[in-house]
């Protein structure tokens, strides 16, 4: 029987990150020379981590309202809800959205892209696992698909990488 397994998360919040003023100030965190509130570098982290993983996993629906988590414990997001990610083909238009919050931002964590980098077609299979076994989760098409974002967007942002490590 198919199915999604959805842990119950004790303290789940959800941050309205797409509507104002909550956008214009996490977008200005993230451009170079932007300045973080010191208490807001975990937070700031977490989106540009956020930005990218969307990106590469072609998640069109993140900024569709009440899709970002936050653990009130912890206070990191929760990449909730990626029922939008690993498409076939992913929806252009939004993809092409992603990626330019992506350029746009000057901020990124250079373990995750270390991460990133290390994580090619066969380490994603492997992470992923099978549906059935000996049949793996996803289609060639699609891992393809998300190596061929991995590598652009790690171009894109290489050079910038740096403050959240």
């Amino acid at each position: 029987m198919r199915g999604a397994l959805i842990p119950w998360l004790d303290g789940l919040t959800f941050l309205p990150l797409e509507t104002e003023p909550l956008r214009s100030r996490w977008g200005g965190w993230l451009v170079d020379g932007g300045v973080i509130p010191d208490d807001q570098r975990a937070l700031a982290a977490d989106i540009s981590t956020m930005l990218v993983f969307d990106y590469v996993t072609g998640n069109f629906d993140r900024w569709s309202g009440g899709n970002v988590g936050q653990d009130k414990v912890t206070g990191h997001l929760l990449f909730i809800d990626n029922d939008g990610a690993f498409y076939e083909t992913p929806h252009p238009e939004p993809l092409a959205r992603q990626l330019a919050l992506v350029c746009r931002a000057g901020r990124f964590s250079k373990s995750f892209l270390k991460s990133l980098e290390e994580l090619g077609p066969r380490e994603l299979r492997a992470a992923l696992g099978d549906d059935a076994p000996g049949e793996p989760l996803l289609a060639d098409k699609v891992l393809a698909g998300v190596d061929e974002r991995r590598v652009r967007v790690l171009a894109e942002v290489k050079s910038k990488a740096r403050d959240f490590d």
